[in-house]
């Protein structure tokens, strides 16, 4: 297990862009990977920070993140991506919703 801080893209970007979020999983990911999870339907999570400890809770005022579960208001818990979820290699075309 490992804690990462990812953005929702639809594509790779070499510069990450966006807000970071912070998800436990268990794949062996590197930083710039894409995973397709299905507790996120129609978006990709690029990896862009791999955390050097596993971290269970966090602080919605500062961002900082717990080893420990903090069951007090303004802290929440992160989340653990679904064991379905994998890296993608291919980005798949998006569908085309005619006009």
């Amino acid at each position: 297990m490992k804690t990462i801080k990812a953005i929702f893209t639809q594509e790779f970007q070499p510069t990450p862009m966006g807000r970071r979020y912070s998800f436990n999983t268990t794949l062996d990911v590197e930083v710039g990977d894409l995973i397709e999870s299905p507790d996120y339907k129609g978006k990709l999570l690029q990896v862009v920070t791999i955390e050097n400890n596993v971290y269970h809770s966090f602080s919605y005022g500062t961002g900082e993140l717990f080893t420990e579960m903090k069951e007090e208001r303004g802290y929440g818990s992160i989340k653990t991506l679904s064991d379905e979820s994998s890296i993608v290699t291919e980005v798949p075309e998006p569908e085309d919703e005619g006009f």
